[in-house]
């Protein structure tokens, strides 16, 4: 994706109370701007503002895709779609890495006004599998050299199908040419299980090794509890932030629609993110919650699905910061 899209951005520039909004917040004063602003109002402006009909027109709305896609009414952008060699549909969005690793200079000029979407993709946000669909996510996976899927629902919840089961259970799945095995499976926190996944494209005997984190307590349209998941979600971020600064290859994100949790996992990493680089460049750390969910859903319609899970967002980064300066005074 060589083109910046950033339709929302207009209203922004014309609107100096806007401006206001998106501006960001020096983490030092972050609580008490979190406790004093009105999320309601700040989601509803972020849904008027990126689901217009402007948006409505790059959208992938092929009648000949509606069986590969789990809910007809979110498909990706696209000018965002990951493209498949063969030619194959799915329902997948490219995400804009925020920050590049080890460079100061890449920095210099990421302020509010950046437009991060012409950095490389390294994140993929996707629906979650369907029977009809798992060969193409495993095709996906293979081609975008993918470490790590991040799976942040389960296969079946409240008697509601979410995501086909695409994880083998003792012995290796064949879909199509890849063949998908699980070596190694942990608990590393109360609802999350890690697993080491070995992928072999069976034309070539090439393997493939890759993690695989499946958030198992965070139900559709919800939001987890802040204090008995925050160590686990910061483990998300870790996990994240490990691979791509070891350049292992990009990271998978997934729910069910692959918007709502999917949002809020992308959303917290690229705040904390940008809050520890700023911190390892000497900066006074800043950031915006409101832009970067923007941004996001100029990327994939939808993303962060719920007033609720945008208020989750603020909380996740109130409890981070105060975590964060504890940890300093008491060093």
């Amino acid at each position: 994706m060589d083109s910046i899209r950033d339709i929302s951005a207009d209203y922004i520039d014309k609107n100096p109370d806007l401006m206001k909004v998106e501006r960001s917040i020096p983490y030092s004063e972050f609580l008490y701007h979190s406790k004093a602003r009105s999320k309601h109002l700040e989601y509803m402006i972020l849904k008027r503002i990126t689901e217009t009909k402007a948006h409505a027109e790059y959208l992938l709305d092929d009648p000949q895709n509606n069986s590969f896609n789990r809910y007809n009414d979110i498909v990706p952008y696209r000018d965002t779609s990951v493209k498949i060699s063969n030619g194959q549909y799915i329902n997948a969005s490219y995400i804009s890495q925020p920050i590049i690793f080890n460079t100061r200079n890449s920095l210099d000029h990421l302020d509010d006004n950046t437009d991060t979407q012409n950095l490389n993709n390294y994140i993929i946000a996707a629906q979650g599998p369907m029977s009809n669909t798992a060969s193409t996510f495993w095709k996906m996976v293979w081609e975008q050299n993918v470490s790590l899927i991040i799976m942040c629902c389960n296969y079946i919840e409240r008697d509601v199908p979410k995501c086909f089961e695409y994880l083998p259970n003792i012995e290796p799945v064949l879909y199509e040419d890849i063949e998908v095995q699980i070596v190694k499976e942990t608990q590393k926190f109360e609802g999350m299980l890690k697993k080491t996944l070995v992928i072999t494209d069976t034309t070539s005997g090439e393997v493939k090794k890759l993690s695989h984190l499946h958030i198992t307590g965070w139900e559709d349209n919800s939001v987890p509890d802040i204090k008995e998941n925050f160590n686990a979600l910061n483990y998300v971020i870790f996990m994240i932030q490990h691979k791509l600064k070891k350049h292992c290859g990009k990271i998978l994100v997934h729910c069910s629609a692959g918007i709502g949790r999917t949002g809020v996992i992308i959303g917290i990493y690229e705040l904390v993110t940008r809050l520890e680089k700023q911190f390892s460049l000497g900066d006074e750390p800043s950031i915006s919650v409101f832009r970067t969910v923007r941004r996001l859903r100029e990327q994939r319609w939808g993303m962060v699905a719920t007033e609720e899970q945008y208020e989750f967002i603020y909380k996740f980064m109130e409890y981070w910061i105060a975590n964060y300066i504890y940890a300093k005074e008491i060093n």
